[in-house]
């Protein structure tokens, strides 16, 4: 009846774990443990001894607790009890799995978030993302999985944090967080007022080569299409980006272009 149900979690050992039972009364009894013996407080027939915080070690394992009762007369009674203490507990998260990479965009998003980890045996995980949160419970080996739908998914470019608490079968807690890149959004746009400086090729710039520039994410590949010609190239770290075209692709006449850039 040590703690209700016979195990000391960390909590219940952090303000001490008080053993009792019950002898003759008038006899002195002493409690023996981990190596080391004391005497517990006898008031009629019930004995007592308050085990102070820290006296059991912390982690998950049996104690062994032998009672010596000695009457007035000299005569012994012995009995004795095995004691769970189970103060630690463990938890991984692990958000890797979202979108293949960590990373969702705009086609993954359908497919929401999903988030693993491992938990003690059986314990119940709480997983939190933005204003949502699942329970399970970790299977025999520990493994959990949760999935955030789309619905609960944001969208735009940020970085959308995941937490998530556990509680084992002796009520010990712990706590893992990480993040997940959400990355819907794509800009692209194209300059086409400063090619060749005024946005007009002329005869002679024709005859070289012209160039054409844009803005985008960063590091986003980048495919322009011009005049039948197709140029790929990836955005700086600025979002800048740049291809060249040969001018002897390109028709003569008075005209306008348009330039598709993806």
């Amino acid at each position: 009846t040590v703690e209700a149900d016979g195990t000391v979690n960390f909590d219940e050992e952090s303000d001490g774990v008080v053993l009792t039972g019950t002898t003759q009364a008038g006899s002195s009894v002493e409690v023996t443990f981990g190596g080391n013996t004391y005497t517990a407080t006898v008031d009629g027939e019930t004995w007592t001894l308050n085990v102070d915080a820290g006296v059991f070690a912390q982690g998950e394992y049996d104690v062994d607790i032998s009672v010596t009762a000695t009457d007035a007369h000299g005569n012994t009674a012995s009995t004795m009890d095995t004691l769970n203490i189970d103060t630690i507990t463990s938890l991984s998260l692990d958000t890797s799995a979202a979108g293949g990479n960590g990373v969702v965009n705009a086609e993954e998003h359908g497919d929401g978030v999903l988030v693993t980890g491992i938990a003690e045996a059986h314990a119940s995980v709480v997983v939190t993302m933005g204003g949502y949160s699942h329970t399970v419970d970790a299977d025999a080996d520990g493994n959990y999985t949760v999935t955030f739908p789309a619905s609960e998914t944001p969208t735009g470019t940020l970085d959308q944090v995941v937490t998530a608490i556990s509680t084992d079968l002796a009520g010990n807690t712990a706590t893992a967080s990480g993040s997940v890149h959400i990355d819907t959004e794509l800009d692209v746009a194209i300059n086409t007022a400063g090619v060749a400086i005024d946005g007009i090729i002329n005869d002679v710039e024709r005859d070289g080569t012209v160039a054409l520039r844009g803005t985008s994410d960063p590091y986003a590949d980048i495919e322009v299409m011009f005049e039948g010609m197709t140029a790929t190239t990836t955005a700086n770290s600025n979002g800048q980006w740049a291809v060249n075209f040969d001018g002897s692709g390109i028709r003569g006449g008075d005209i306008e272009m348009g330039v598709p850039a993806s």
